[in-house]
């Protein structure tokens, strides 16, 4: 396509839109994670690779950080992790489902880089058998 003059194609017109890195990807064993997640993980010496499921993967992100959060005088100066199970049933709010049958996981882990705080969240959901 031609605009004033210029030759313009999608991927010029969408690369500052479009990051790559931020993309949750098909990793593998039913792991979507995306290039900025597995960052944070090789930070922790994670290799997402050797786990058969995300689940796995986050119950080891739980043991592993389930040392003591770092804080100085109340002043977060390390990492924080969050870990929360939710019934899908209040998730959607429909009552008509049945409840504890589904639910979401998350583990989300602050840390700091320099002075700047940095967040990941990773999310999957279970379901009983």
């Amino acid at each position: 396509m031609e605009v004033n003059g210029k030759k313009l194609d999608i991927d010029s017109l969408t690369k500052d839109v479009y990051n790559d890195k931020s993309m949750i990807k098909m990793r593998g064993n039913g792991i979507y994670l995306s290039d900025n997640q597995i960052e944070v993980l090789k930070r922790y010496d994670i290799d997402y690779k050797k786990y058969i499921s995300l689940n796995s993967l986050i119950f080891e992100i739980e043991e592993i950080l389930n040392e003591e959060d770092i804080y100085n005088n109340s002043e977060f100066t390390g990492y924080h992790k969050k870990i929360s199970i939710k019934d899908y049933v209040l998730i959607v709010n429909d009552t008509t489902k049945q409840k504890d049958v589904v639910k979401e996981i998350t583990v989300e882990i602050s840390y700091k880089l320099g002075n700047k705080e940095k967040n990941v969240k990773i999310s999957t959901y279970i379901a009983k058998e």
